[in-house]
């Protein structure tokens, strides 16, 4: 049986959307927004970070960490303290609320990842994974890193509202 690139390119579009649309659910059905699963785990694994810092590690705008960080700390989530140094700054923390939403969605995308993997043993996801790794290295743009991409992303979907 031959494959086309086509069908292949189709494929890996399709896993990707899934993939993306089954988070989503995972992290609406705990009241977290895309991405905001990051944010609280870099909090808890960088105690005493500021939202500048979130922003620089993740390759995200500041407003949007600004924004999501509002909307974890009205969920309940998240608290915001001043920085004794720097008053202009807040030191964030993880409330217990956070925490357990925290656990709670790594466990059901712990559960994903195993039920979307089922059937493949260990040697196949090495070979798939050299097989993506590689894939992620024939795209490589002059010197673009992935976070201008996702910037150049958004770009584009700006750039489509508008008509």
């Amino acid at each position: 049986m031959q494959i086309s690139l086509t069908d292949l390119g189709k494929s890996i579009d399709r896993v990707a959307m899934m993939r993306r649309v089954s988070m989503g659910r995972v992290f609406g059905s705990r009241g977290l927004h895309f991405g905001q699963l990051r944010i609280l785990e870099h909090i808890i694994n960088n105690e005493g970070c500021t939202q500048n810092d979130i922003a620089e590690k993740l390759d995200v705008s500041p407003a949007s960490i600004a924004l999501s960080t509002k909307r974890l700390q009205k969920a309940g989530m998240l608290k915001k303290s001043e920085d004794n140094e720097n008053r202009r700054c807040n030191i964030l923390t993880v409330t217990e609320k956070g925490m357990e939403t925290l656990e709670c969605c790594r466990r059901d995308l712990d559960l994903f990842d195993e039920k979307i993997f089922d059937g493949i043993n260990e040697d196949e996801r090495i070979f798939l994974y050299d097989i993506l790794e590689r894939i992620i290295k024939n795209f490589s743009f002059e010197n673009d890193d992935f976070s201008s991409l996702i910037q150049e992303l958004h770009k584009q979907k700006k750039g489509r509202r508008k008509c």
